[in-house]
């Protein structure tokens, strides 16, 4: 019963070995990760808005908002899409709107590849709008990433120490 008791705790052990290391590596997306997003973000919204103003020859202002994150995962592969409007202003007054989407692979981002990001027109949303979930706050926010880091890390080194302790105070070998 004791050798079954030993295995059962050197699995816990190395599980939350890797729970150790998983919250190692949400942490680092979130010192690391998490600021590479938002300035592949600012990116395409200076992009866009750069191109908005290019189509409009007597343009005066335009302004661009991102309303709405979704994302996919497929086969550990995350793909960010961004509701993007954009409102123009010509030198008449005429106010011109214009709604896009931004498809991105997150792991492309953190590697700064070149076309990371691609812009689709709004038809094109439709045909695949239920594959996208409202994405979670962990991607954008650097402080709820390192803290949910933090918490995964800490459950899992207590529970190495715990384990640990069980077997070297119960699991021991008596001395006679």
């Amino acid at each position: 019963m004791k050798t079954f008791f030993k295995i059962i705790i050197g699995l816990v052990i190395f599980i939350a070995t890797l729970g150790l290391i998983a919250g190692g590596a949400v942490y680092a997306y979130g010192q690391y990760g998490v600021p590479l997003v938002h300035e592949k973000i600012e990116f395409v919204e200076t992009n866009l808005k750069e191109e908005l103003e290019s189509e409009h020859e007597t343009i005066k202002s335009a302004e661009i908002q991102i309303l709405e994150t979704y994302y996919k995962n497929e086969n550990g592969s995350i793909t960010l899409a961004f509701k993007i409007y954009g409102t123009i202003e010509d030198v008449l007054g005429t106010t011109h709107e214009k709604t896009m989407y931004a498809f991105a692979d997150i792991f492309a981002i953190i590697l700064s590849a070149e076309e990371a990001v691609e812009i689709h027109e709004e038809s094109e949303w439709s045909e695949i709008s239920d594959e996208y979930e409202t994405a979670p706050e962990i991607i954008f926010n650097e402080d709820y990433a390192k803290n949910t880091g933090i918490i995964i890390g800490s459950v899992s080194l207590g529970v190495i120490v715990l384990s640990i302790l069980i077997r070297v105070i119960f699991l021991r070998k008596k001395r006679t």
